[in-house]
């Protein structure tokens, strides 16, 4: 099985092949709809990923497990996703305030 801590889809997000940005959103979106938890390992690679791509979408998965400064940071660039990915992260964050 595939999920958060796979080795096949950490492998993707340090370095992924061309045309793969859309697999790893996929990929993404499936783990956090089963409720699954990032691991620490997903969001250091999730976040050089974004850091090369600049592609704030990616870190909406990760919003349950960053700190809320890193949150905050992003917040902005997140509101201007379109309304669908808004929607997802701000449920993501609710998600994120409400777990101790």
């Amino acid at each position: 099985t595939v999920g958060f801590a796979s080795p096949t889809l950490l492998g993707y997000l340090r370095a992924p092949p061309p045309g793969a940005l859309p697999f790893v959103h996929l990929a993404l979106g499936v783990l956090t709809e089963t409720g699954a938890t990032p691991t620490l390992e997903l969001a250091e690679a999730v976040r050089g990923l974004f850091e090369v791509e600049g592609d704030v979408a990616l870190m909406v998965p990760l919003l349950p497990v960053l700190p809320k400064a890193e949150v905050l940071k992003l917040l902005p660039a997140i509101l201007s996703l379109p309304a669908a990915q808004v929607k997802a992260a701000l449920l993501a964050a609710v998600k994120a305030a409400l777990t101790p």
